[in-house]
């Protein structure tokens, strides 16, 4: 997506950031999820922007649906 686009591309290091950013932005969140929160049993996961933040919107076929908002907090905003 251009949300990732934006904040993994440097001009210097070309794509070489966007790995951190999937971690910091995706695998980390999801990861504390699977462990401790709304995924502990399971479900389905759809990634998407809302403005400046990047969501998650859990659907967890027993339960509904939930909404997850990761804070954009990088300097690049």
């Amino acid at each position: 997506s251009a949300w990732l686009a934006e904040r993994g591309y440097d001009k210097a290091y070309g794509a070489r950031p966007l790995a951190r950013v999937i971690q910091e932005y995706i695998k980390k969140p999801l990861a504390d999820e699977l462990l401790f929160g709304r995924l502990a049993n399971g479900g389905h996961v759809k990634v998407e922007v809302d403005g400046k933040k990047l969501g998650f919107q859990v659907l967890n076929l027993s339960h509904g649906s939930k909404k997850i908002l990761k804070e954009d907090t990088s300097a690049r905003g």
